[in-house]
């Protein structure tokens, strides 16, 4: 851009074309881009831990009932076990956060250019995999890890696109299927007669609980990426 450019407030013709020539594919980097890297570290912060403090009000939902409530043979086979085994699994996925993450995103980078979405995304399903073992060992139908498995959703679905979370959604429904016909009193249980209306609402309930982080995911998402065009506009 010469003097007179800067003068008459114009810029050369061919520069205009190949800005917005340029649009949609900024466009599809930003909508792929979900490590929220942008976000202000606050933000980011509390979009990362908020998961997991529901995670430990489910934890502590699942001892009050292996406290209280008169479980089922099948349901309290491996109470203590359980009990201690998820809460050591929960002090690692919580503590992973500000001890093992930069050590971790460190190695990540030499093999992905997204380690901020890699990293969270796998310490999720990690946790959402040992989550629903713990619903089959307490009997799967009646245990006290239902809420426990369940709110597992949250962390990566927040990260997923709406297709990878229905897919995500749609596996666990099937796998919590497959606990209930074979795990504790499997296809003999109430799930299927006297507790029918419970059992609908248990297999519909985790594509709720999905949808909802996934949808705030990429609301926030389109709004740090329409920031980040406000910038490069002005």
């Amino acid at each position: 851009m010469g003097p007179m450019d800067i003068i008459t407030g114009e810029r050369p013709l061919e520069e205009i074309r190949t800005r917005v020539a340029a649009l949609p594919s900024l466009w599809r980097r930003r909508a792929a881009d979900t490590s929220l890297a942008t976000l202000p570290g606050g933000i980011r912060l509390a979009l990362l831990t908020s998961p997991y403090i529901v995670r430990w009000a489910s934890w502590l939902v699942a001892l009050l009932i292996v406290v209280f409530a008169d479980l089922d043979r099948h349901n309290g086979r491996f109470e203590l076990w359980l009990l201690m085994g998820t809460a050591a699994q929960l002090i690692a996925v919580t503590f992973y956060l500000p001890v093992a993450r930069p050590a971790t995103l460190e190695w990540l980078r030499r093999f992905t250019p997204e380690p901020e979405r890699v990293d969270v995304l796998g310490v999720g399903l990690l946790d959402l995999a040992l989550s629903v073992g713990a619903l089959y060992l307490s009997g799967g139908w009646g245990s006290p890890y239902y809420h426990f498995a369940l709110t597992a959703l949250l962390i990566p679905s927040f990260f997923l696109t709406f297709r990878g979370v229905c897919l995500l959604a749609g596996a666990y429904m099937a796998a919590y299927l497959f606990g209930l016909a074979n795990f504790g009193e499997g296809v003999n249980g109430s799930w299927k007669d006297t507790n029918l209306n419970s059992f609908i609402g248990a297999l519909v309930t985790p594509l709720l609980v999905a949808l909802v982080p996934n949808y705030l995911g990429n609301l926030l998402r389109e709004l740090d990426a329409a920031r980040s065009d406000a910038v490069d506009a002005l």
